[in-house]
């Protein structure tokens, strides 16, 4: 079995830079009902962030205005072709 024969093709994915804030990134994660962005650099995947990293965050920080992906992203991120 090949992962395309699992895989769900129809959902776009978020790709958001690594400088995004993460204010900004949540917003847009809440707008687009989505749980995580994929972070990129150039349109290279490096790192995901997810609803739980955000709210890990609130309980961390008191400002999170100056945060970017970068700052709080999984990472390194580990790909798979569809064959």
């Amino acid at each position: 079995m090949k992962i395309k024969d699992v895989m769900t093709s129809k959902l776009d994915v978020i790709a958001l830079e690594s400088s995004v804030k993460v204010i900004e990134a949540a917003d847009i994660m809440v707008k687009e009902r989505i749980g995580s962005v994929i972070v990129v650099s150039r349109n290279i995947p490096i790192g995901i962030v997810t609803e739980k990293d955000i709210i890990r965050l609130v309980r961390q920080f008191d400002e999170l205005e100056n945060l970017t992906l970068e700052d709080i992203m999984t990472h390194p991120v580990i790909t798979i072709t569809d064959d």
